[in-house]
């Protein structure tokens, strides 16, 4: 009987499963080691010693350790199979056709148009002198 990496738990072959490299999760196991945030088909990810993290926190790690998994640590694109099937391996990262799954993305706002940022001219007509 297959175990989850994760939790250690029986899994069993009615499970829907994630699988990463030869390692099999719960579905709900399926999260980054360090902030949690659930992995679902299609995100892209990276393991090192048999833990899943979001892309964000692997290359955290990969700033921090020179190599963290080797010379090329790979990248993974997950897949979910209903009792199984096999992940697909990607490139390291960055990987260009990547799409993070946080809901935040940081792209610059547009300058402001000039017109906002003038003072109100005075109106000639509005009374006065």
């Amino acid at each position: 009987m297959k175990r989850c990496a994760r939790c250690q738990a029986a899994i069993l072959s009615s499970e829907l499963v994630m699988r990463a490299r030869d390692l099999v999760f719960h579905v709900h196991c399926f999260t980054c080691a360090v902030c949690n945030s659930p992995l679902t088909k299609g995100d892209h990810f990276g393991m090192r010693n048999g833990a899943v993290f979001c892309r964000l926190h692997y290359e955290i790690a990969l700033t921090e350790h020179t190599h963290p998994m080797g010379p090329n640590p790979p990248a993974s694109k997950q897949t979910t199979f209903p009792g199984g099937g096999a992940g697909t391996y990607l490139p390291p990262y960055p990987s260009p056709e990547f799409h993070p799954h946080h809901p935040h993305h940081h792209h610059p706002s547009p300058p402001p148009s000039p017109t906002a940022l003038a003072p109100p001219h005075p109106n000639p007509h509005a009374g006065g002198v």
